[in-house]
């Protein structure tokens, strides 16, 4: 029931009980952060994710019941990340969402490497050992081969998103129809792409070069396997099993 100017004349006061609207508040906090003002655009987005009704983000409420957590535990065991700042005001990388996550909370290959690699310098924090930087020098791609990343799962993962916004509980999300569009242009490229160029001969030398670079990780041949099996290779596929089995035979 209040309009814009009066609603963010009286946030700048300090008075955020007027910003009740999630709608609202993502607004003024996109044409802030389109306007290159991060320091004013961040709270707001924070103050859209606390008033939405619909809780796909971590709002404050659960923030702080995760803080009050930490205190049942030894702090010597506990090591507490809050890795959505991690992700967002405190990146130094940071350029848009559409790098970490396919929609709202669904990380993409990349933000789940930079969530491992944050989570790596937790556990040296824990373990009383310096941070390795690790979360901002990280190469994705590089993880990628050496995990069998392959666009096969890349395609997949695009698709599951096509499906998962069919839901009803996406049809009133603001921008729909763009992301919709976005999406699917998305995943049919992909598509396209895997018919020109993946076949059984690309997969296989990524393979190869994923064992020469981590020999002893039974993971590799299962995804390979599961990958041969995909293509219909199925001789290929028991053999790259098999040899995971015979590494991980439990």
């Amino acid at each position: 029931a209040v309009d814009d100017e009066t609603a963010l004349a009286s946030w700048r006061a300090g008075d955020v009980r007027v910003m009740n609207s999630a709608w609202q508040a993502y607004r003024l906090a996109r044409a802030r952060s389109r306007a290159g003002d991060w320091a004013e655009a961040w709270p707001l987005y924070r103050r859209a994710s606390d008033v939405d009704l619909y809780r796909f983000s971590v709002d404050e409420p659960l923030r702080r019941a995760l803080a009050a957590a930490r205190g049942s535990w030894p702090s010597s065991l506990t090591q507490v990340m809050d890795v959505d700042r991690l992700l967002h005001e405190e990146s130094p990388t940071f350029k848009s969402d559409r790098a970490f996550f396919y929609e709202h909370v669904h990380l993409t290959f990349e933000g789940k490497v930079r969530v491992a690699a944050l989570l790596v310098d937790g556990l040296a924090g824990l373990l009383g050992k310096p941070a390795s930087a690790a979360a901002q020098t990280v190469d994705s791609e590089a993880v990628a081969r050496q995990v069998l990343f392959t666009p096969w799962d890349d395609y997949e993962s695009w698709q599951n998103i096509w499906n998962l916004l069919s839901l009803g509980v996406f049809a009133g999300q603001p921008e729909r129809e763009e992301r919709d569009a976005y999406i699917t242009a998305k995943t049919l490229a992909l598509r396209e792409e895997l018919d020109r160029n993946w076949d059984i001969g690309r997969l296989e030398m990524m393979y190869r070069e994923a064992r020469a670079a981590v020999p002893d990780d039974p993971v590799l041949d299962f995804i390979a396997g599961r990958l041969l099996l995909d293509l219909n290779a199925y001789q290929a596929a028991e053999n790259a099993l098999r040899t995971g089995l015979d590494r991980f035979p439990v």
